[in-house]
């Protein structure tokens, strides 16, 4: 089994978060390849939640040799526990040591639009974990608040915090320990003065409507 400290070397220091490539007109495999050459270790991919949104990473793990390729994340909320774990174990198996699954319950609005209810969020993942069966794959969770990261810590191989700011990691780390992995989002506006500033606001419009983290930045 893979220790933290090789899944760490693995995934390096610093890695790119952003939207599935053919969303927004790159090719798969030529942005994978630019991704790795350019020196990144790992690449986390949003929005995954059908088959067919996990299967789209997979030319990303063929161009390459090295790049992790992870899920940032997979909603708890669309997919099968069974169903997800036999596809994440299929992309460790072709790619070993290069896939990451990360679990979310994602956000109100986002689970009420696909007409369920979004109750009780820490209990739909403690479930969902409990029906998951035994995996392969290395698996993070997007957590935010204490609990949700015991669980992480508990359960899983560490936690993927995302909007979050580098407060929130030394909060984070201190849940943790020292055993599990933290790989936390935190974007960077690198455009210089107003306009890096224009860059983050507008980035940052559209989180500052979900409830979950509005509440992680107000407790911080």
């Amino acid at each position: 089994m893979t220790t933290t400290d090789e899944l760490r070397e693995l995934l390096g220091p610093v890695g790119i978060w952003m939207p599935p490539p053919a969303a927004i007109g790159l090719d798969p495999g030529e942005f994978a390849r630019t991704v790795e050459d350019a020196g990144f270790s790992s690449v986390w991919i949003p929005g995954v939640n059908a088959a067919e949104n996990l299967a789209a990473l997979e030319p990303l793990l063929a161009a390459t040799s090295r790049l992790v390729v992870a899920t940032g994340i997979a909603s708890v909320w669309t997919w099968p526990p069974a169903e997800l774990a036999a596809a994440a174990d299929r992309l460790t198996a072709d790619y070993p040591d290069r896939f990451v699954l990360g679990l979310g319950v994602s956000h109100a609005p986002l689970v009420e639009a696909t007409g369920q209810a979004y109750v009780r969020p820490l209990t739909k993942m403690r479930q969902f974990l409990d029906e998951l069966p035994a995996m392969e794959s290395t698996t993070v969770l997007a957590a935010l608040g204490p609990k949700m990261l015991q669980l992480a810590r508990d359960r899983t191989h560490g936690a993927h915090p995302y909007f979050t700011p580098p407060e929130h990691t030394v909060f984070a780390r201190s849940v943790l320990g020292t055993d599990r992995l933290l790989v936390p989002e935190l974007a960077v506006a690198l455009a210089p003065g107003a306009d890096g500033a224009a860059a983050a606001r507008a980035y940052a419009k559209f989180y500052l409507k979900l409830p979950n983290y509005t509440s992680n930045l107000r407790t911080l």
